[in-house]
């Protein structure tokens, strides 16, 4: 996994995105030059969250989402573990301690280590 094809393979093992991220592409809020923090920051995290908030009605689908972020944890790409930690896991921690602790269920190992490291900075 790498910078260049992390939206690609994303939307490979979460189709879901990729209708919402069309969506956006055809009212022009998208285009080939956006970058990847600003696809998940303003697509992608705020749609975890949504699906967070329903809960267990959408536990497969987060159960991907969350198995997608491992593999991004796991990345010997530098750049791909910084979309994880500043784009995705600090959104999800400034969702408060309640919604992180609902989150943390579904992370893998490695997505939680960073994640802890990332709470012990902001407090």
């Amino acid at each position: 996994m790498n910078y260049e094809t992390l939206l690609k393979e994303f939307f490979q093992e979460i189709p879901e995105c990729r209708k919402l991220y069309e969506q956006k592409a055809s009212q022009l809020l998208f285009d080939q030059e956006t970058g990847v923090h600003i696809v998940f920051g303003v697509l992608i995290v705020p749609y975890l969250i949504e699906l967070i908030n329903e809960g267990k009605k959408e536990e497969k689908l987060l159960e991907r989402f969350f198995a997608f972020f491992e593999k991004m944890a796991k990345s010997e790409d530098e750049n791909v573990v910084g979309v994880l930690d500043a784009t995705i896991l600090e959104s999800l921690i400034d969702q408060g301690r309640d919604f992180l602790k609902i989150a943390k269920v579904y992370m893998g190992e490695e997505t939680k280590k960073n994640c802890e490291h990332i709470e012990l900075y902001f407090n």
